[in-house]
């Protein structure tokens, strides 16, 4: 999963991300390690205090925010020139997602498992952000417009 994740972002140095689902960070470590300015959200207040204790232990410079991703009114981020994830139900976090990055931004994400996919009914299936269609279900990596430019 990370590995397939960080061959699709490619080359971080310089670049300002943010890892949406941090969990206890260990995708924005990484990031962090290869020359990103990393911000990580995660809505679980146990991961984020593990992400913070990590971050103590061996400073990265990695801002961790406890939030609901999917809570843009209350999560102010903007500018950014990377979004990862790794989370199974984007539907919620596209608006803010889009958001945060500036133009000509890029957007990556892991979906963990084809066996839960959206529901049909899913506002997400089909929708374009910065020229990208989301799909649910599958297992397929793909890089958007912006970081193959990269």
């Amino acid at each position: 999963m990370s590995a397939a994740l960080l061959a699709a972002v490619g080359p971080v140095d310089g670049l300002r991300a943010l890892d949406v689902a941090c969990g206890h960070g260990r995708m924005t470590r990484e990031l962090a390690r290869r020359g990103a300015d990393v911000v990580g959200v995660d809505i679980s207040a146990a991961l984020i205090a593990k992400a913070r204790a990590a971050e103590q232990e061996r400073p990265l410079e990695i801002r961790y925010v406890h939030e609901d991703i999917a809570s843009p009114e209350r999560l102010p981020l903007t500018d950014f020139d990377l979004v990862v994830c790794n989370i199974d139900d984007l539907d919620a976090a596209l608006d803010t997602i889009s958001g945060a990055l500036r133009p000509g931004g890029c957007f990556v994400a892991s979906l963990l498992h084809p066996c839960f996919p959206a529901p049909v009914t899913s506002p997400a299936r089909g929708r374009r952000v910065d020229g990208i269609t989301t799909r649910a279900g599958g297992s397929r990596t793909a890089r958007c417009p912006a970081c193959a430019a990269r």
